[in-house]
């Protein structure tokens, strides 16, 4: 046999050692690869059970006090409210007092101002918040501004940074302002306390949760002012937090407040900047904020680790290797989670774990392929040299006259199916003139009748199942869904149901929606259906009157399918067409019942409209509705959710704009009790939405 040359055998370990150590650098410093750096910080906090603290308490503005109250829905808080507070805290004993507020200079306020000040000036340790906000122009950064409280409060109260939440990214460090380099709000409340903080303000620190947004001790801002209320059991010696509620999404009427944590990558629900703000703080004054190993340390562990497993594992067979690697693996994720809180120092384990083990994995099944093929190519020679015969790996003996194997027979909704012709289907009546669009589960044909009007038809093929119950159940939708889509203006009217058991498909003849050019004068050549996601290509955002019409349409249109105990499952703008100029729910082909105990509902659907529950409820078209109105209102793709346009404060009829994201932020809830439950409460939010518009036109 023909032997590899011996120089050369150490050439495959060590490209597969460099492989691995370089791939594993990448993850480890290039700021798009960060996913498997972020989460060896965020699993951890999965396997641990959630720490109790009791030295802070967090206030939360939120809906119940607006009400309660009666500050602005559009408006900022009155600054006399705020003043009642703190001498009601200083009564109560409270430590100190933070506030996640930027108090910006203002006209027409000196009074309330003043009452404000002298109010922190009576308690002694009022933190109030302060906020580098970055100018913009044309989507571009051109530089920062410092926005500090106004001048009387500064002189009597501690001031720090706090973070804005615009971009909802997931906040895992202490925040550091890097520009101006001022301490953040966190860290003027802990000089002001006992147990002062150890180290540099602007050190880098990873933050220590102690349990799911929510967790810390928590009362609404109107309980304070309850008159049967024990502030002083509440409050003393406590320190006191005080700011917004993510479920407002906007106080002072400018900028989201909520954040992603880790805990949001399984709960789905984000925690409010002034939680926050309480969770450093108390890292600060417990002393047990997370750190990370030094750069250099990281990466000559990555590294030496990938060279040495990746030149290992090509010694070995694949499955020898993949063993070995998920016990390594296995291993390391034990390592990293145990040893964070054994030590409070984290580590990216995940690179070693999930990215290089299966580098080298994939490197050690690629060589040993190469290996095999090689000696498979020297044994052929070597048979050739000794005058064998050689046969191809793909040859196979060929028996002659032999039976072909018998047709597999199923039994179900229609025996033996077969796939369809190549061919147009037969519709009755129909001359199916060519196809203009196809699905998951089937297409839909631009045909025309026999008196020459033009119809869309829908094929549903059997083969597209992998058995007869979902096949079924689309048929009995069919059958529930098509009498009442003459009965509301929102649905394509579905004219026709029929089957076809001979090429075993189900059809559906419905109304044509406009083309996107011509509107109702057909031309079958160049017909396009105009649906709503045409027109969000087209047109981006659309104005807000419009889009205020076009969701109270939708929304009692689904009202009324719901009524009917059917639920839509795939509410997205490609499945709204557009009939006479009026957008319709289209392919219908998913309309069911509602999931019950003794019933499920299949998970289908399209991604980023589906809610974290499922398709299978009332809530969930809702979700879905949510986030069509988010896309058609801010002209921003769905995965952007719930990112805002940059531009938005500049555009006429901001406040409008708002109240439709608190519409949208309620609609789209991870949480589908804290949504609106019925698209009847979606369709009053939006008409009072269009009272104050029309009260309130846009400059």
């Amino acid at each position: 046999m023909f032997k590899p040359r011996a120089g050369r055998k150490w050439l495959a370990p060590a490209a597969a050692a460099a492989c691995t150590a370089a791939l594993g650098f990448c993850f480890l410093t290039l700021p798009f690869l960060q996913g498997p750096v972020n989460y060896s910080y965020d699993l951890p906090f999965y396997f641990r059970s959630h720490t109790v603290v009791q030295d802070v308490v967090v206030l939360y503005m939120d809906e119940h006090s607006e009400a309660v109250l009666q500050q602005g829905r559009w408006e900022k808080w009155d600054r006399t409210v705020h003043a009642r507070l703190i001498r009601k805290l200083t009564e109560a004993g409270a430590r100190a007092i933070v506030f996640d507020i930027v108090f910006r200079p203002q006209s027409g306020t000196a009074a309330a101002d003043h009452e404000l000040a002298e109010a922190a000036k009576g308690h002694g340790k009022v933190v109030v918040a302060a906020m580098n906000e970055f100018r913009v122009h044309e989507g571009k950064i051109i530089g920062a501004e410092l926005t500090k409280p106004f001048d009387e409060l500064a002189a009597v109260a501690a001031w720090g940074m706090a973070e804005a939440g615009d971009d909802h990214k997931t906040v895992r460090e202490h925040y550091r302002d890097t520009v101006f380099e001022i301490p953040s709000v966190a860290w003027r409340a802990a000089e002001l306390t006992p147990g002062a903080p150890a180290g540099a303000p602007l050190a880098r620190r990873w933050i220590n949760f102690y349990g799911a947004p929510g967790f810390l001790p928590h009362l609404s801002y109107a309980d304070a002012f309850e008159k049967n209320f024990d502030a002083r059991a509440a409050f003393s010696n406590k320190v006191v937090f005080v700011g917004a509620l993510f479920s407002v999404g906007f106080t002072g009427g400018k900028g989201t407040d909520d954040f992603r944590t880790p805990y949001t990558l399984w709960t789905g629900r984000r925690a409010p900047g002034v939680e926050i703000n309480a969770t450093t703080y108390l890292n600060l004054v417990r002393g047990d904020s997370l750190s990370r190993l030094p750069p250099l340390v990281e990466t000559a562990l990555v590294l030496l680790f990938g060279a040495g497993v990746g030149f290992y594992f090509v010694s070995l067979r694949p499955l020898t290797a993949a063993s070995l690697g998920f016990v390594g693996a296995f291993l390391i994720a034990v390592l990293g989670i145990v040893g964070v809180w054994a030590t409070q120092v984290w580590f990216p384990w995940l690179v070693p774990a999930a990215v290089q083990i299966p580098c080298a994995l994939g490197c050690a099944v690629v060589i040993h392929t190469r290996r095999l093929r090689r000696e498979v190519n020297l044994l052929e020679q070597e048979v050739a040299l000794a005058g064998g015969v050689n046969f191809p790996a793909s040859a196979a003996p060929v028996v002659a006259n032999a039976a072909p194997p018998p047709a597999p027979v199923r039994t179900g909704l229609i025996p033996n199916p077969r796939p369809p012709d190549n061919g147009a289907p037969c519709v009755p009546d129909h001359e199916m003139i060519r196809r203009i669009g196809k699905g998951g589960y089937g297409e839909v044909w631009l045909a025309r009748d026999i008196i020459g009007s033009y119809h869309a038809v829908k094929i549903v093929y059997r083969t597209e199942f992998k058995d007869d119950d979902p096949y079924a159940r689309e048929f009995r939708g069919l059958v529930r869904f098509t009498p009442i889509s003459r009965t509301h203006p929102g649905f394509v009217h579905v004219l026709h149901v029929g089957r076809s058991e001979r090429d075993d498909y189900i059809y559906y003849v419905m109304e044509l929606g406009d083309d996107e050019t011509h509107g109702q004068r057909i031309n079958p050549e160049t017909y396009v259906a105009k649906t709503l996601h045409s027109e969000f290509c087209r047109r981006r955002r659309l104005p807000l009157s419009e889009c205020l019409e076009t969701a109270l349409h939708l929304a009692a249109a689904l009202q009324h399918l719901h009524d009917h105990n059917l639920i839509h499952r795939d509410i997205k703008p490609a499945n709204i067409i557009f009939v006479k100029g009026v957008p319709k729910f289209a392919d219908i082909g998913l309309v069911t019942e509602p999931a019950t105990a003794d019933r499920e509902v299949s998970y289908v659907g399209t991604k980023d409209y589906i809610a974290p529950e499922g398709p299978g409820s009332v809530m969930a078209d809702i979700y879905g509705l949510g986030k069509l109105i988010y896309q058609i209102g801010f002209g921003l793709a769905v995965a952007d959710y719930p990112k805002l346009p940059a531009d938005m404060v500049e555009t006429p009829g901001t406040p409008a704009l708002l109240g439709l994201n608190r519409i949208v932020l309620k609609a789209c809830e991870a949480n589908a009790a804290r949504r609106y439950q019925t698209a009847a409460e979606l369709h009053r939010a939006l008409a009072e939405l269009r009272q104050f518009l029309l009260a309130n036109p846009p400059e």
